[in-house]
C-alpha cells in the first residue's frame, strides 16, 4: 500500500499498470485501519492500493466529496473513476 497526498495522487494512479484501489482513511478510526489492512492484502498483480489520510490531506476529501471514512474508490490507470463505496468486495468486483 502506498500512502499518497494531493501532490502524489495523480502520478501514482497513472504509474499503475493495473486498476487502482484508493482507501480514504483517518488514523484514529479503527474501522479505517481494518479496511486499509484488508485492502493492503490484495494481490499486487491485480490492484495497486493507495491510501489517503483525509486528516493530513483534507483537500483530497474535498476533491472527491468524501464525507465518511473509510471510503473506497477504484480507478483505471488512465485516471477514470469506475467505482466508489464503502464495501471493499463491491469495489474489487466493479
Amino acid at each position: 500500500m502506498i500512502t499518497v497526498d494531493e501532490l502524489s495522487f495523480e502520478t501514482a494512479v497513472k504509474a499503475s499498470k493495473v486498476p487502482v484501489i484508493v482507501v480514504f482513511v483517518t488514523e484514529w478510526s479503527v474501522i479505517s485501519g481494518a479496511v486499509a489492512k484488508r485492502a493492503s492484502e490484495l494481490d499486487p498483480t491485480k490492484f495497486t492500493v493507495l491510501k489517503v489520510d483525509v486528516d493530513k490531506s483534507p483537500s483530497m476529501a474535498v476533491r472527491f466529496s468524501i464525507r465518511h471514512v473509510p471510503f473506497l474508490m477504484k480507478f483505471l490507470p488512465t485516471g477514470e473513476l469506475i467505482a466508489s463505496g464503502k464495501v471493499l468486495t463491491d469495489i474489487i468486483t466493479a
